[in-house]
């Protein structure tokens, strides 16, 4: 425990560390919140609200990370691989698609695990996508340790969905979720060490500089904040009208 703190202090930027911490929060709230409506509907709007929560829930797990990684402080000029990028990007959606489903057909924990699951494949796909004159070496105890983080916790928030219903109970789960991915995250980064290595550099003709990421990153919480706001107006009109 002391070195994932030591790892979050002295490594980060840590003024983008509550950034991401701030989007992590945002786009859980949002993806539940989307559930919650998708579980109230029996026609086919229900599915539209699915997608709209698995949009929300993998695109903030994506930033969350990515947002971390640009604030990780390393002197390795570092920059990410494209494809790869991309498809931690859909394996987060995909992955938190498929969990929210199973959590809508009432396997509540089987779905958690899945979300979980999905934590540390966008993850550790996104770290596979860094990129520089660096390899980096895994400490293969936190690697595991990452993983049982994300699920059990991921597993556990999902367990408690049925008491969502109110603001306690859905500031628990959401709670419990954001710990899920942070956790993940920071104990994932607990366990990588970056070593320079001068036979490691590719011909970057694919990649993606930090500051290109940023601006990506940047527009997908613009997406997210924009899925929340109009989650509440429609919401909103869809509760007026049936009252």
């Amino acid at each position: 425990m002391l070195n994932i703190a030591g790892c979050i202090i002295n490594e980060h930027d840590l003024s983008l560390v509550i950034v991401a911490g701030i989007i992590c929060m945002l786009a859980s709230h949002t993806s539940f919140s989307l559930l919650h409506r998708a579980m109230q509907q029996q026609s086919s709007q229900r599915h539209l609200w699915l997608a709209a929560a698995a949009v929300a829930m993998g695109g903030g797990v994506w930033a969350t990370h990515f947002v971390a990684m640009v604030a990780y402080r390393t002197p390795l000029l570092t920059g990410y691989d494209l494809p790869l990028t991309v498809l931690s990007a859909a394996l987060a959606i995909g992955f938190s698609g498929l969990g929210l489903w199973l959590a809508l057909a009432g396997l509540r924990v089987l779905g958690g695990a899945v979300a979980g699951a999905m934590i540390a494949a966008m993850h550790y796909t996104g770290m596979a996508a860094s990129e520089g004159w660096f390899t980096i070496q895994w400490d293969h105890g936190y690697v595991a340790a990452s993983i049982v983080i994300g699920i059990g916790l991921s597993a556990l928030a999902f367990s408690l969905l049925p008491r969502a219903d109110g603001l306690r109970g859905r500031t628990v789960v959401v709670t419990l979720f954001v710990l899920a991915i942070c956790g993940l995250h920071f104990t994932g980064m607990t366990g990588a060490t970056l070593e320079f290595d001068p036979l490691a550099r590719p011909d970057g003709a694919s990649g993606l500089a930090r500051h290109s990421l940023a601006v990506v990153v940047a527009a997908v919480t613009a997406l997210l904040l924009g899925i929340g706001m109009v989650s509440a107006i429609v919401d909103g009109y869809l509760a007026d009208r049936n009252a």
